[in-house]
């Protein structure tokens, strides 16, 4: 009875979009398919080809990007579910009982509708914001002429930088090695409202930052806090955000640093609100109707190239 009433409600909707050529009506037609969690076999023939014959145009990309005929749409439903969990991809793949690179696979479609997620956000009140750094992979270590790595903040490493204000966070690739006020303003003076409180360890790399956007600065030398109790830390909050950040790419398999961005992207997106898993799924579908990609699996996996 229910699968009769969402069939017969994605139809309506899939009419009116044809009719009114409306994206708003198509990501509610979108919104029904992915959260009734219908396999299939309900679909048909209200699968992504009826509904995007139906809709035509830039308005069906949620269909184009992740709804096909061999993957049900409870099971990609379930798939993002677990990484707004924190479930490991070998762990979804199990669970959800595909292959491991079909799971790789659409962790790369929903990098490509998270790629501008974090352009448009901007902290305010009180601001947390802190640097940490993440080694190259081995085969990438530069090392002296006598054979010895470079020590402390090297270009050997990469630098993060992240910020909250206990609402939102962000966080940013800033290159390698360690950090400058030129880096960390490009990285950050549109996501930080002037006049902000900034709270911070000392890092001379903020100062610009400070000036240009006339930030309250409150800073804190790191040696100063050491021994203290977390809830009597200062920058308890954004040590907090690096401690769960540096643990994030590790637990995905095939973990690649030259995606390093796209995860923290996925970081900010899983750690920012809503905070109830299907609204963050209703979230995708609205960022991929504003942001419309594709990616095919030949073109991830190189399949049927030729010579």
């Amino acid at each position: 009875m229910i699968e009769n009433i969402m069939k017969h409600a994605i139809r309506s909707l899939a009419k009116a979009v044809k009719q009114q050529r409306s994206i708003r009506l198509c990501r509610r037609a979108a919104l029904t398919v992915v959260l009734s969690g219908l396999t299939n076999a309900d679909l048909l023939p209200m699968e992504s080809n009826y509904i995007a014959d139906r809709v035509g145009g830039r308005s069906c990309q949620l269909l184009a990007l992740y709804l096909t005929r061999k993957i049900a749409v409870s099971e990609w439903r379930e798939h993002f579910l677990d990484l707004f969990r924190h479930v490991i991809i070998n762990a979804d793949s199990w669970n959800n009982k595909n292959a491991f690179s079909t799971s790789q696979f659409w962790l790369n479609k929903l990098f490509l509708t998270l790629e501008d997620y974090q352009q448009d956000i901007v902290l305010s009140g009180t601001v947390w914001l802190d640097e940490a750094y993440y080694p190259v992979i081995n085969s990438q270590i530069d090392l002296k002429e006598d054979g010895s790595k470079y020590r402390g903040l090297s270009h050997n490493q990469i630098c993060i930088g992240a910020a909250t204000d206990n609402k939102n966070i962000v966080c940013f690739m800033e290159g390698v090695g360690k950090t400058s006020q030129r880096r960390s303003f490009q990285t950050f003076s549109n996501h930080i409202a002037p006049y902000s409180t900034l709270i911070h360890d000392m890092e001379t790399a903020h100062k610009k930052l400070v000036s240009v956007l006339n930030l309250k600065n409150e800073e804190y030398l790191a040696k100063d806090l050491k021994g203290l109790k977390d809830r009597d830390n200062p920058l308890e909050p954004v040590n907090d955000l690096h401690n769960s950040l540096k643990k994030f790419p590790d637990v995905h398999s095939g973990f690649n640093r030259g995606r390093l961005q796209d995860y923290l992207n996925l970081f900010a997106f899983v750690r920012n609100p809503p905070f109830e898993p299907l609204e963050k799924l209703e979230k995708v579908v609205t960022l991929v109707f504003q942001n419309p990609k594709s990616l095919h699996y030949r073109d991830q996996f190189g399949l049927n190239e030729g010579f």
